[in-house]
Parts: structure tokens; sequence; C-alpha cells
């Protein structure tokens, strides 16, 4: 063989490899990554981004109430004493607050995709972001 061979098998060997690091390892890593739903600074849940669920949250009585597809999932205290609604709808590997009662409704224009890990944040005071190992207490060492 000549020099020119062992140059194109090296090439293309360089190629198929670029082509994994940059279209098929990103799928395939971030389907693990969680993402957690916050309220007033306590996680809620977590949840995978390939996971289909309806998240509903509303204030009544001095009570935050989240349902999860539609059935109570928890109950909590509202601190605030503000009135809160919101829809947050996770499907087709994205996040997205669908519907609010917030002032601005900023939180209604952001998203959470495999390419996007910007947190979502709503002045109702939810917020929606990627877990990192340092959110996570059994990696914290006392």
């Amino acid at each position: 063989m000549k020099k020119v061979d062992y140059l194109i098998i090296a090439s293309i060997f360089v190629f198929i490899t670029m082509i994994y690091m940059f279209i098929y390892r990103p799928y395939i890593s971030k389907s693990s990554d969680k993402i957690q739903l916050i309220i007033n600074n306590e996680e809620i849940d977590s949840f995978y981004l390939y996971e289909e669920i309806t998240y509903e949250i509303k204030s009544i009585n001095n009570q935050i109430l989240i349902y999860k597809n539609d059935s109570l999932f928890k109950t909590i205290d509202n601190k605030n004493i503000k009135n809160i609604y919101n829809k947050i709808k996770i499907e087709n590997r994205k996040v997205q607050v669908i519907d609010s009662n917030c002032i601005h409704k900023d939180c209604m224009n952001m998203e959470i995709k495999d390419t996007n890990k910007l947190p979502i944040i709503c002045t109702n005071g939810i917020t929606i972001k990627y877990k990192t190992k340092s959110n996570n207490t059994s990696d914290i060492i006392t």
C-alpha cells in the first residue's frame, strides 16, 4: 500500500469519528440527564427529557397543589400567599410552560431541549432546569 492509501483510510476514520462525536453522541449522553422542577427553592420532582408529562400547579387556600398527568402528585404550603397557576408540558424531548398567570409571561416563551440547557424561570417562583451533580444531595461530601 502507498502512503496515499494510508492517508485516505486515516481521513475516513477521522471523518466517521467526527460524525459520531458531533451528531450521535449528544443525544446519547443527554438522554440520561435529569431535569428538575423547583417551586419556591424546593425540588418537587425530577424527570427525563424523553418522558411525556404534564404538570399543573395551582394555589388554593394557602396550599400549592401539583398535579402530574391529571392526578394529584404533591401538596405544599404556599408561603407567598400568592395566586399561582402554571401548566408545564414535557413532550417530544422539549419542556415548555404552556399556561401561566404570571405578569409578563416570559416563561411561556422559554423552552428546554437537548440543545438548549438554559433554565425556565417564572416569576411565580417556579424554576425548571437541568439537574447538575452539585444539585444532587447524594454527591455532597460531609
